[in-house]
């Protein structure tokens, strides 16, 4: 793949995900469905530190 097409495919990889972005926070919106980001870094954080503690015994 040369640069420029590297480039431009980032760039499109980058616009859709903004796009789906924006489309979900209208959603959210319109619906009154929002999820508070301190429970959703929470949950993810509770699955980090699952994994972590897998890795771990497997090393043991």
């Amino acid at each position: 793949m040369t640069g420029r097409r590297a480039i431009n495919t980032s760039i499109a990889v980058e616009c859709r995900f903004i796009a789906r972005g924006l489309r979900s926070r209208d959603h959210a919106r319109r619906t009154g469905d929002y999820v508070d980001a301190e429970t959703v870094v929470t949950s993810l954080q509770r699955k980090l530190d699952a994994a972590r503690a897998r890795v771990a015994k497997m090393r043991r």
